[in-house]
């Protein structure tokens, strides 16, 4: 009896480990969830799409306009849409919050792109006084979430989730996830 109970630990703590594994895609992102479907093909048309937090209005604007310009040398047709009032949470800790149906006969797939929660690094102390980040940007941390769901069928074919350390959420400095997410669209 030890020893099933023994097995059963050592079995459930390493699959735990594997699941909680990041893997470093760049200098400042990490993957942290990813799911592709076992009989995924590219979509032609794919209708790329965000909203509903006005504070994060211009960031993924800015993001949609680089990945449109690096997606557009693939053979796919993307299509970049940002909606104000659009019924997608301000920001999820899981892909089990977003209930996605998707029904449309002009594209093949939706990708949904969402920012979670975010935090800013602290300030650099010294000698006990704050000094606001003395000779460096500050820093925010935050999951950034990707899933692209088949068109009619609502079958999801991809799910990424990010982990990002970026000076800027994405606005300015967004290079290294354009093309973190560019490459997983490149097949």
């Amino acid at each position: 009896m030890k020893k099933i109970i023994i097995f059963t630990l050592v079995f459930t703590c390493t699959i735990g480990f594997a699941q909680n594994k990041k893997e470093k895609v760049s200098r400042r992102i990490q993957l942290v969830e990813k799911y592709t479907s076992p009989d995924f093909k590219m979509p032609k048309k794919i209708l790329w799409y965000t909203g509903g937090n006005f504070s994060l209005e211009d960031n993924y604007r800015s993001l949609f306009k680089k990945l449109d310009k690096r997606l557009n040398k693939s053979d796919n047709n993307n299509v970049f849409r940002y909606k104000r009032n659009a019924s997608l949470p301000k920001s999820i800790t899981s892909f089990d919050e977003l209930d996605l149906k998707f029904n449309n006969s002009d594209f093949n797939a939706i990708c949904v792109v969402l920012a979670g929660d975010y935090e800013m690094s602290q300030p650099t102390t010294k000698n006990g006084n704050v000094v606001l980040y003395d000779n460096r940007m500050p820093e925010y941390f935050y999951d950034f979430y990707l899933i692209l769901v088949e068109s009619n069928t609502n079958r999801i074919l991809m799910k990424r989730k990010y982990s990002v350390r970026d000076t800027d959420m994405f606005k300015k400095d967004n290079k290294e996830l354009v093309k973190v997410i560019s490459k997983a669209f490149k097949r």
